[in-house]
């Protein structure tokens, strides 16, 4: 039988690329769970946008509001980090309460199939990330944008 004899140098360099190899997979780790943190955010923002959409109507006096409640109490807590809003142009901004005195900014793209979503450092110190939907409601001629945000903590 053959025995195989390594030296220092072997052993030193092995621990070196493992180390190295296990360096590296942490840092694909890290970027794995930040993709998939982000991807969940986006989800849980399109959760809200499609809530949002099947609750609104058009009133007879032809303002948007919603025939339920949105479900999340931080919608009513002024700066509570939720948000959302529907504009129209020409139309009354319908906006959840946690906004208080603010609006959300309207990218001015339109997102007819698919949620547009990016990040918005409007408000300071408070950076968000947006999703925002263009939608057509029966009784209503105008395009109407449909927009949640949240902020980014947690998320960074």
């Amino acid at each position: 039988m053959r025995v195989l004899r390594f030296g220092l140098p072997f052993a030193l360099s092995a621990i070196g690329t493992l180390g190295s190899g296990t360096a590296y997979a942490g840092n694909d780790g890290l970027a794995i769970a930040s993709t998939l943190a982000a991807r969940e955010f986006d989800q849980q923002l399109d959760t809200m946008l499609t809530a949002m959409i099947a609750a609104a109507e058009i009133g007879p006096d032809g303002r948007v509001h919603f025939n339920r409640a949105t479900g999340d109490q931080r919608f009513f807590e002024p700066n509570s980090g939720r948000y959302w809003q529907i504009s129209g142009e020409g139309q009354e901004v319908f906006a959840s309460r946690s906004l208080w005195d603010r609006k959300l900014k309207v990218s001015g793209r339109k997102a007819w199939s698919q949620p547009l979503y990016y990040d918005s450092d409007q408000f300071a110190n408070e950076p968000l990330r947006v999703a925002e939907r263009t939608v057509c409601l029966p009784g209503s001629d105008a395009e109407w944008q449909f927009i949640v945000a949240r902020s980014r903590d947690g998320l960074d």
